[in-house]
């Protein structure tokens, strides 16, 4: 694939433009830390969700790396596959996304996808202590409105409301609040979390297990609230014709 990259066609992004000898415009600093998306896309509302989007990042990085021990530990036999359902539940929930967004619009496309989240923890702690099985392959297969409905749709709506020149930024800023700095603090703080919790003498009981997806669970229901009380822009679709 590296190799047939090299004979793709040499297509710069829109918003890099040229300089007066006809080359192109030199990459900077200023790209890097996306100040031109900043400035276009700052408002309140773009606030809450900067902030909804890094923080609903840190519960995030607790799944992939603590569900497959805890399912493991609840006695669920091919936990590596079951795990899969997730990823299967993505492409149903990707193929829904355009009619949920033409019905409910980006707000609460947004909003179900944290709720997603909550519900999952949810399920995971209620289905700790007596090992039910069913909440957790729902909590599994709840991956698809977690990860579309969060994380493609910001990145929807980030589209949507950039011209043309600073969408690359805009997308850019996306990747560093939630893979970069979101999914960061959470692999640390999800660390700190599991090694208090899960420090009993006689290993990990399925009661502390339910204390553990508690935790994330509260965060991810005060991000749903914080979001729908905080975040009231309507997606502007950009007229791309008018920029040209």
């Amino acid at each position: 694939m590296g190799i047939y990259s090299f004979t793709l066609p040499d297509i710069p992004p829109k918003g890099k433009g040229t300089s007066p000898g006809g080359r192109q415009a030199a990459f900077s600093f200023r790209d890097v830390l996306s100040i031109d998306a900043l400035k276009q896309l700052y408002s309140p509302t773009f606030l809450v969700f900067v902030a909804g989007l890094l923080l609903i990042s840190i519960p995030f990085a607790v799944y992939f790396p603590y569900a497959p021990v805890f399912f493991k530990a609840a006695g669920m036999e091919n936990p590596a596959f079951k795990m899969t359902f997730g990823q299967m539940s993505e492409v149903i929930f990707l193929l829904c996304m355009p009619w949920f967004f033409r019905k409910l619009g980006i707000k609460w496309v947004l909003i179900m996808g944290l709720v997603a989240w909550a519900v999952r923890y949810g399920l995971f702690a209620l289905g700790a202590p007596d090992t039910v099985v069913w909440m957790m392959i729902v909590g599994i297969l709840l991956h698809g409105a977690c990860y579309d409905f969060v994380y493609v749709a910001s990145q929807v709506y980030i589209d949507t409301n950039a011209t043309p020149p600073i969408r690359a930024q805009g997308q850019g800023l996306f990747v560093m609040i939630s893979y970069g700095v979101g999914q960061g603090l959470g692999t640390i703080i999800g660390g700190k979390i599991f090694n208090s919790i899960m420090n009993g003498p006689d290993g990990q009981s399925l009661e502390q297990w339910q204390m553990f997806w508690t935790i994330p669970l509260i965060f991810a229901v005060v991000v749903s609230l914080m979001f729908a009380f905080g975040f009231r822009e309507k997606v502007v679709v950009t007229n791309t014709a008018a920029t040209h």
